[in-house]
């Protein structure tokens, strides 16, 4: 006899066994679903997802350390100044970079480049330094400066 306002279960647990659907999986209640992980992951992912997470570590025997010298000029005279930036930057902005006497080509090029910077109204990067700017344009200004320092480079 069918009663009124109940709905009749589609799964006939004499039938079926424990609560089953129509694809003929086993449905578990939630407090089952760790074991249904466990199941789901020795079936076939959790050897994969090894597989993949030892694919990602290098191994010991892989590692390899190759040492590249980037140095085009050893021995130069930048090479006095490496790990100590701070004491050569101080120095560099309390004295004068050239000499009229020594260098009389670079001094003026230097200064007109310098009364450029000074001129300029645009917003720098803050980490650009005046001597840094200047010596940019020194180098971009000037042709034969250009022409001399990759001369002195080659």
């Amino acid at each position: 006899m069918k009663m009124q306002g109940q709905r009749r279960s589609t799964c006939d647990t004499s039938k079926w066994g424990p609560l089953m659907n129509r694809c003929k999986k086993i449905l578990l209640p939630t407090t089952a679903a760790p074991t249904v992980i466990r199941i789901w992951l020795l079936g076939g992912l959790l050897p994969f997802l090894l597989l993949l997470s030892g694919l990602q570590r290098p191994t010991d025997g892989s590692e390899v350390a190759i040492k590249i010298n980037f140095d085009l000029a050893p021995g130069s005279f930048d090479d006095q100044y490496q790990g100590c930036s701070k004491q050569v930057m101080e120095k560099l902005n309390q004295e004068d970079y050239f000499t009229k006497e020594a260098h009389k080509n670079y001094f003026g090029v230097w200064q007109i480049a310098y009364l450029t910077w000074m001129n300029q109204q645009h917003a720098f990067p803050t980490n650009l330094t005046a001597p840094h700017a200047v010596a940019l344009l020194v180098y971009t200004l000037n042709g034969n400066v250009r022409s001399n320092f990759s001369k002195a480079m080659a």
